[in-house]
């Protein structure tokens, strides 16, 4: 899977998040690409209103979360305790989206699931810096993101392959959500047995100094708002699905289709990391923030069952250069007393703008058109690549 020369280069740990990663998202991706079509065969009606209120108010929720396990889990340093837990409860609730009987259950359901995400996803962050080398981070964090992203491949596959072998129907949907179960317990069950964590020793009679409540640095504040700026524009994916949809695409391509955008994260995200590792984050970023704009404006378009191929694949290749890399310019602008605060920021800064985004989006969508709503979203990408050009300075690598 990896090049000698770079196996030294991620550690156990992060290789057994890597593995948790994959089977996680393969038990997610299984659900989301048919997420849409199943909320449209529930309401009767266009989902893209629905789908606005359950991404943005779900995400916004984890959002929340992702800060608050942040702080604590530095504060207790027990990253590991709060990853599983995370990870747990967002494994055992996602199948049961297969039960709901109309929007509010799926909005329940896909709002419970994203609680898990805002526990686990700081702390595991936090995780993977303090088991690897500063000079790695990018690597590191971008092999995680393609383990995850390999998930992402293969979950729409197998959600074809049942639905295809329960007569690619609607009601064989409910099928795929509730099969999804099985990666997902195999992921708590790696993460439990596989990952370790350092435990800090403490010597008695001496008190310790609490680093904890260390502020964030400048330079990371600035990057976060400039994330802010960019996910306001950024919102639910699941609209790029609705958007392949009126393109003629039969049920059983769409997650066809989404297994091979996320080909092209898988390719591409080590490399950007090494690079970014050599060359500093913040010119991958620019450079992939600027696909985005592109792939949004060719979104806006009118696709063929043909064309809209070649627009996923461009918005993968966004996702590859970008996922890894932010994080590991997060771990570059924080000091390791405040990692869990640090990705927790982070996480929050993505988490809080995609309620407005995604509402907007929905609105402009239904009130005017998705041709304004996905150019609104590339404009929100050029003012958030300028902000972050002129503001934040790279580190030296």
């Amino acid at each position: 899977m990896l090049k000698r020369k770079y196996r030294k280069k991620i550690s156990k740990n992060v290789l057994s998040m890597s593995f948790v990663s994959l089977f996680n998202d393969i038990a997610s991706e299984m659900i989301y690409p048919l997420l849409p079509i199943f909320l449209s065969s529930l309401t009767g009606v266009s989902a893209a209103a629905f789908l606005g209120i359950i991404e943005g108010v779900a995400e916004s929720m984890a959002s929340v979360l992702k800060y608050f396990f942040g702080v604590i889990s530095d504060k207790r340093k027990e990253k590991k305790k709060f990853a599983v837990i995370g990870y747990t409860i967002s494994n055992l609730v996602r199948p049961l989206i297969g039960l709901a009987k109309g929007w509010g259950g799926i909005f329940i359901f896909r709002a419970i699931d994203r609680v898990g995400k805002g526990i686990r996803t700081a702390p595991r962050d936090a995780l993977i810096a303090s088991s690897t080398d500063s000079k790695n981070q990018g690597f590191a964090y971008s092999f995680h993101r393609s383990m995850d992203n390999l998930g992402a491949l293969i979950g729409p596959i197998l959600a074809s392959a049942i639905l295809l072998l329960n007569n690619n129907n609607i009601k064989s949907i409910s099928t795929v959500f509730f099969l999804s179960i099985i990666p997902g317990i195999i992921a708590v069950l790696i993460f439990i047995f596989a990952v370790k964590e350092k435990k800090v020793a403490r010597i008695p009679h001496i008190k310790e100094i609490d680093k904890t409540d260390e502020k964030l640095p400048k330079p990371l504040i600035f990057f976060i708002v400039s994330l802010i700026i960019f996910t306001l524009g950024n919102s639910s994916d699941a609209f790029l699905l609705l958007k392949a949809k009126s393109s003629k695409l039969s049920i059983a391509l769409i997650p066809i289709l989404w297994s091979f955008f996320h080909l092209f994260k898988i390719s591409v995200a080590p490399l950007a990391g090494i690079i970014s590792d050599r060359l500093g984050r913040k010119k991958i970023l620019v450079v992939g923030w600027l696909i985005y704009a592109v792939s949004y404006i060719l979104f806006s378009l009118n696709h063929t069952s043909i064309t809209i191929w070649f627009v996923f694949a461009l918005y993968g290749l966004y996702y590859a250069l970008t996922e890894g890399v932010q994080k590991a310019f997060v771990s570059d602008l924080a000091s390791k007393n405040i990692y869990g605060k640090a990705f927790g920021a982070y996480n929050f800064s993505i988490g809080i703008g995609k309620l407005p985004s995604s509402l907007l989006f929905g609105f402009l969508w239904v009130k005017f058109s998705p041709h304004v709503a996905f150019l609104t979203g590339a404009g929100f990408s050029l003012i958030a690549s300028l902000f972050l050009v002129t503001t934040v300075r790279s580190m030296p690598r």
